[in-house]
């Protein structure tokens, strides 16, 4: 096949949806079929290049802050490694507030309409070109389905997988744009996308009950097709600083968004569990990997006595993270409020071979409903600020159990985890696309 891919963010961005559609792409490209990736510029990387069989365009720019980027050829950039604490200043808060009462609240779909003109035109150029026989694109941003939507139109013929890894008009408590404005936009757009798309994909359950409410008569479209599980060789020379092998390391990876998913839970929890057991401020150090904006920042700072045992350690490297999640001792999971988002962690939290304490925010949690029954899994609801002082006990008594050595994990059968790596992943999208065609 002859597969092109509309994607805002690649190399040397890092993202899920870098990960995911990196390696399904070098995959297809070693089974022998071309594909071409269509995603944003970078002031750093040429215009076009091939990337490990790959064929890259890079057109427009993802966001205002990237056209800023851009234009000043920036070295210390978001979604990049190195980039991830952003510390708050007195000028970054009035420039965010600045834009949230301008830029964002006007744009429309969403704040990579930047790229919309020119990615458009690019890929139109392109299919004319090239005759592909697949048009993917990969959201959020909506953006990219939006511009593939109008290629879609000016090419009937052309096969269009629309691959939803978050959603957008269904999506209330992570808003794409000003609902308030734009609400009956986004659903009429979206709708229209569905109707247009001859595959849809899903990540998990939740995403596809609601869309199949939202918008019915669409569900021979859409398929499941789960998170990819495809973790680097740990980086080299990696080491966790460990002054005393009595203390405990918990590790969180990923980010944090507004009214999605935050620090805050933890946070409490963490300061009841000492109220109880002041010790453990000595023998427990909560580590976090991953992007860390202003307003995460700010919450803790607010818990000044948890200081000594927080180590916050922004954007690292895929290999580097995959050296820090062997490392620790206990992963941290912190739930999201929605039941439609699957953070792409899941599995390889899952197939870590570690303990995980999840914090679940909604009986409707996508985490549990996708890892089901397993070894070694905290589960606490920080639901109810009553049940405060009875998580912290369950937090303490499994913390004493991994301490005592009683906390065991069995590894995942070959079998069950052998369904989300890249080749069967890369073919659930062949067969969704095969199966659409007939």
């Amino acid at each position: 096949m002859r597969i092109l891919v509309l994607t805002i963010q690649y190399l040397p961005s890092i993202s899920p949806n870098v990960f995911r559609w990196q390696a399904i792409a070098e995959y297809w490209v070693k089974q022998g079929h071309e594909v071409h990736l269509l995603c944003a510029q970078h002031s750093a990387r040429p215009r076009e290049e091939s990337i490990h069989g790959v064929h890259i365009h890079r057109v427009g720019h993802a966001t205002l802050m990237d056209w800023a980027y851009n234009f000043w050829n920036a070295q210390n950039r978001r979604h990049e490694p190195g980039a991830g604490v952003h510390r708050v200043s007195l000028w970054r808060w009035w420039l965010e507030k600045l834009l949230d009462f301008t830029w964002r609240a006007f744009y429309w779909p969403d704040g990579s309409c930047l790229w919309y003109r020119p990615a458009r035109h690019k890929a139109e150029k392109l299919i004319q070109q090239k005759s592909f026989d697949v048009l993917i694109s990969v959201g959020t941003p909506f953006t990219t389905h939006w511009a593939a939507y109008y290629c879609k139109k000016r090419c009937p013929h052309l096969h269009w997988l629309m691959d939803v890894q978050d959603p957008f008009s269904i999506a209330r408590e992570f808003p794409s744009n000003n609902f308030t404005l734009y609400n009956w936009l986004n659903q009429w757009a979206e709708k229209r996308t569905f109707a247009q798309a001859n595959t849809i994909v899903l990540t998990n359950l939740g995403a596809f009950q609601r869309y199949d409410a939202a918008f019915p008569g669409f569900r021979h479209k859409m398929r499941l097709i789960p998170p990819l599980w495809a973790l680097p060789k740990a980086a080299a020379g990696f080491t966790l600083p460990r002054p005393s092998k009595s203390v405990i390391h918990l590790g969180y990876f990923g980010s944090f968004y507004s009214r999605i998913r935050t620090p805050e839970p933890f946070l409490h929890l963490l300061e009841a569990l000492l109220q109880d057991e002041p010790a453990w401020s000595q023998l427990l150090v909560a580590n976090f990997w991953g992007a860390l904006e202003p307003e995460f920042l700010r919450m803790f700072t607010q818990y000044p006595a948890l200081k000594p045992m927080l180590a916050l350690h922004g954007l690292v490297s895929r290999e580097e993270t995959t050296a820090a999640m062997q490392s620790v001792d206990i992963l941290l999971h912190i739930g999201n409020t929605t039941d439609y988002h699957l953070p792409s962690k899941s599995v390889d939290y899952l197939f870590s071979r570690k303990p995980i304490i999840h914090i679940a925010t909604t009986p409707r949690d996508s985490f549990l409903a996708f890892a089901g029954k397993r070894q070694g899994l905290l589960t606490l609801y920080a639901i109810k600020q009553e049940d405060l002082a009875k998580n912290a006990a369950k937090l303490s008594e499994f913390l004493h159990s991994f301490k005592a050595g009683r906390l065991q994990v069995a590894p995942p059968h070959p079998s069950f985890t052998a369904q989300y790596q890249t080749p069967a992943i890369a073919q659930a999208y062949e067969e969704a696309l095969a199966k659409q065609r007939c």
